[in-house]
């Protein structure tokens, strides 16, 4: 049986492990802010959330998508709110966890448990965070 040999390895990704990699895809993001997001395609508007999308050129055939809300409070209340408290405003979280931390402080990989239709069975997600903030309070 021959390995899938479209998919790079996580160290190739990023040259050198997880947090450069997710350390690029920021640095893409602020390039792509600079660049005011000319290439990525709205998909939709809906009360007040603007949901874009793009296909990254790496040869992975997942979109990236980016959700767009001003919402009013300080910066630093919406990351605690974001990071910490996704029970609070999702209600289809059944449960989370921090399951290891890549790089401490600010790089961890979170699992979360979302059960968003009765009678259906429950959907473990997982992603790679990486939190770097000067906000104030």
């Amino acid at each position: 049986i021959q390995a899938d040999s479209d998919a790079p390895l996580l160290k190739e990704l990023g040259l050198n492990g997880p947090r450069a990699y997710l350390i690029d895809r920021v640095l893409d993001l602020v390039k792509e802010h600079s660049d005011r997001w000319k290439s990525w395609i709205l998909e939709a508007i809906h009360e007040d959330v603007e949901i874009s999308c793009k296909v990254p050129n790496d040869c992975h055939p997942l979109k990236l998508f980016r959700v767009w809300v001003d919402v009013a409070a300080p910066p630093k209340q919406v990351m605690n709110r974001i990071m910490r408290e996704r029970s609070v405003w999702d209600t289809s979280v059944v449960n989370w966890r921090t399951i290891d931390v890549l790089h401490a402080p600010d790089t961890d990989l979170h699992q979360y448990v979302l059960n968003d239709t009765v009678g259906h069975p429950t959907r473990d997600c997982f992603v790679a965070r990486l939190v770097h903030s000067t906000l104030i309070d």
